[in-house]
Protein backbone atom coordinates (compact mmCIF):
# COMPACT_ATOMS: atom_id res chain seq x y z
CA UNK A 1 0.00 0.00 0.00
CA UNK A 2 1.37 3.43 -0.92
CA UNK A 3 2.27 5.75 1.96
CA UNK A 4 -0.33 8.34 0.92
CA UNK A 5 -3.06 5.68 1.29
CA UNK A 6 -2.03 4.72 4.83
CA UNK A 7 -3.63 6.40 7.80
CA UNK A 8 -0.16 6.83 9.31
CA UNK A 9 2.82 6.26 7.01
CA UNK A 10 5.89 4.50 8.36
CA UNK A 11 7.86 7.74 8.01
CA UNK A 12 5.67 9.25 10.74
CA UNK A 13 6.07 6.34 13.16
CA UNK A 14 8.20 6.18 16.29
CA UNK A 15 8.55 2.72 17.84
CA UNK A 16 9.98 2.20 21.31
CA UNK A 17 11.30 -1.22 22.21
CA UNK A 18 13.11 -2.61 25.22
CA UNK A 19 13.64 -6.25 24.46
CA UNK A 20 14.09 -9.08 22.00
CA UNK A 21 10.36 -9.38 21.32
CA UNK A 22 10.39 -5.83 19.92
CA UNK A 23 13.19 -6.46 17.42
CA UNK A 24 10.99 -7.53 14.45
CA UNK A 25 8.74 -4.48 14.81
CA UNK A 26 11.68 -2.13 15.31
CA UNK A 27 13.39 -3.50 12.22
CA UNK A 28 10.27 -3.13 10.04
CA UNK A 29 9.59 0.44 11.21
CA UNK A 30 13.23 1.37 10.62
CA UNK A 31 13.40 -0.40 7.24
CA UNK A 32 10.41 1.56 5.89
CA UNK A 33 11.66 4.98 6.97
CA UNK A 34 10.23 5.26 10.47
CA UNK A 35 12.17 5.68 13.68
CA UNK A 36 12.91 2.80 16.02
CA UNK A 37 14.27 3.61 19.46
CA UNK A 38 15.77 0.98 21.74
CA UNK A 39 15.42 2.02 25.37
CA UNK A 40 17.36 0.39 28.17
CA UNK A 41 17.68 0.43 31.94
CA UNK A 42 20.57 2.85 32.55
CA UNK A 43 21.53 0.92 35.70
CA UNK A 44 22.15 -2.32 33.81
CA UNK A 45 25.27 -2.32 31.58
CA UNK A 46 24.12 -5.53 29.87
CA UNK A 47 20.92 -3.86 28.68
CA UNK A 48 22.91 -0.95 27.26
CA UNK A 49 25.10 -3.47 25.43
CA UNK A 50 22.04 -5.10 23.88
CA UNK A 51 20.80 -1.70 22.70
CA UNK A 52 24.21 -0.84 21.24
CA UNK A 53 24.21 -4.13 19.35
CA UNK A 54 20.79 -3.32 17.84
CA UNK A 55 22.14 0.05 16.70
CA UNK A 56 25.26 -1.52 15.14
CA UNK A 57 23.07 -4.05 13.33
CA UNK A 58 20.92 -1.27 11.87
CA UNK A 59 17.76 -2.53 13.54
CA UNK A 60 17.15 0.76 15.36
CA UNK A 61 17.88 4.42 14.64
CA UNK A 62 18.56 5.50 18.22
CA UNK A 63 19.34 4.10 21.65
CA UNK A 64 18.62 5.95 24.85
CA UNK A 65 18.13 5.29 28.56
CA UNK A 66 14.52 4.53 29.51
CA UNK A 67 14.15 7.89 31.22
CA UNK A 68 11.21 9.98 30.05
CA UNK A 69 11.59 13.28 31.87
CA UNK A 70 11.56 16.59 30.05
CA UNK A 71 15.32 16.91 30.61
CA UNK A 72 16.17 13.43 29.34
CA UNK A 73 17.97 12.34 26.20
CA UNK A 74 14.86 10.34 25.27
CA UNK A 75 12.73 13.49 25.32
CA UNK A 76 15.26 15.35 23.15
CA UNK A 77 15.45 12.49 20.63
CA UNK A 78 11.67 12.26 20.32
CA UNK A 79 11.28 16.03 19.96
CA UNK A 80 13.96 16.10 17.25
CA UNK A 81 12.22 13.28 15.36
CA UNK A 82 8.88 15.09 15.57
CA UNK A 83 10.50 18.31 14.35
CA UNK A 84 12.00 16.44 11.39
CA UNK A 85 8.67 14.80 10.52
CA UNK A 86 6.99 18.21 10.65
CA UNK A 87 9.68 19.82 8.46
CA UNK A 88 9.55 16.98 5.92
CA UNK A 89 5.77 17.27 5.74
CA UNK A 90 5.91 21.05 5.24
CA UNK A 91 8.52 20.67 2.48
CA UNK A 92 6.37 18.05 0.77
CA UNK A 93 3.43 20.46 0.81
CA UNK A 94 5.57 23.33 -0.48
CA UNK A 95 6.81 21.17 -3.35
CA UNK A 96 3.23 20.99 -4.66
CA UNK A 97 3.21 24.65 -5.71
CA UNK A 98 0.71 25.32 -8.49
Amino acid sequence: MADENKRIPFTHMIYFGDGDTDVPSMKIVNMFGGNAIAVFNPEDPRKRGVAQKLLRQGRVNFITPAVYTRESRTFRVVCAIIDRIKADNELKLLARYK
